[in-house]
């Protein structure tokens, strides 16, 4: 993860949370990205190809799809968004990525002038993935949209 302290050099707050996000993880976005790779390679090995065969070209698709991100295909990697901080921030108040891979996901909405931010990961999966979005995420999910 690419948060360079350059963007914001005399912010004193700004440092001390760059220090502690570095202390959860060193990753760079690439890094983050291959994470995420390994989980889902990972997953596969372990889906049963007989019954979860949706889940199993879910994997694939997505692997798929980072990889074209990864090597410079389609879109591009940037740094990390202000409120993208915010959500990366409260999960690596749980999770340490140095000692569990793991994935999260975050969905941001903007309607009427406001932003609310709803986040979810998976605490206590086998690999970091593959578990369904929590209960509470999908009501508020559906309460928000």
């Amino acid at each position: 993860m690419n948060l360079d302290a350059s963007s914001f050099p005399q912010d004193k707050k700004y440092s001390e949370y760059l220090k502690w996000v570095k202390s959860r993880t060193n990753w760079t976005q690439l890094q983050i990205l291959q994470n995420g790779q390994d989980i889902r390679t990972k997953e596969i090995t372990t889906t049963d190809p007989v019954n979860d065969q949706e889940f199993l070209q879910d994997l694939n698709e997505s692997i798929a799809r980072t990889q074209l991100v990864m090597n410079g295909s389609v879109g591009k990697i940037r740094k990390i968004s202000c409120i993208e901080r915010v959500a990366f921030g409260e999960m690596l108040k749980v999770i340490d990525l140095r000692k569990k891979p793991n994935e999260f996901m975050v969905i941001v909405l903007r309607k009427d002038q406001q932003t609310k931010i709803l986040g979810d990961f998976y605490r206590d999966s086998n690999g970091g993935m593959g578990v369904a979005s929590s209960k509470i995420f999908d009501q508020i999910e559906a309460q928000l949209l």
